[in-house]
């Protein structure tokens, strides 16, 4: 199996854990915190991770960066959270996680689309028929369960 292989598969298992917690941390029914509180909370978290992740990785050196590079590293992290925030307030609406995730995880199909509009990462003839097959499930399931 190849290193992306695994690598995504612990990433999807990381974010369900995530998707799940979250509607523990935010629902009246577990632990009911507001979504300022579990925004905060969610934000130390993310720089713990990501400062640990920094440390082992690139060792404490101080990076090289270009304005242009940084502003489009913390628009990552804007949308990003932005993402997440909009989840949040979802949930406090009372949403189902096992509902709202497959709705707001069909953002794989917009990655994918502009990965091959914008990126021009177009698959070969023998994972084109994959990749939409895939995206068509997607949306299948996206509209299965929010009817």
């Amino acid at each position: 199996m190849d290193d992306w292989l695994i690598l995504g598969l612990a990433a999807a298992f990381s974010y369900a854990i995530s998707g799940l917690a979250t509607k523990v941390v935010m629902s009246k029914r577990y632990m009911g915190l507001e979504p300022t509180t579990a925004a905060f909370l969610v934000a130390a978290g993310v720089v713990i991770c990501f400062l640990a992740f920094y440390l082992a990785y690139a060792g404490a050196k101080i990076p090289q960066v270009t304005p242009t590079a940084a502003a489009a590293g913390v628009a990552v992290g804007i949308f990003w959270a932005a993402g997440s925030i909009l989840v949040y307030y979802g949930l406090l609406k009372g949403a189902d996680v096992s509902k709202m995730a497959p709705i707001y995880n069909m953002n794989t199909l917009l990655v994918v689309l502009g990965g091959i509009l914008l990126l021009h990462e177009l698959p070969d003839k023998s994972q084109a028929l994959k990749v939409v097959a895939g995206a068509i499930l997607m949306i299948v399931g996206g509209l299965l369960v929010s009817t």
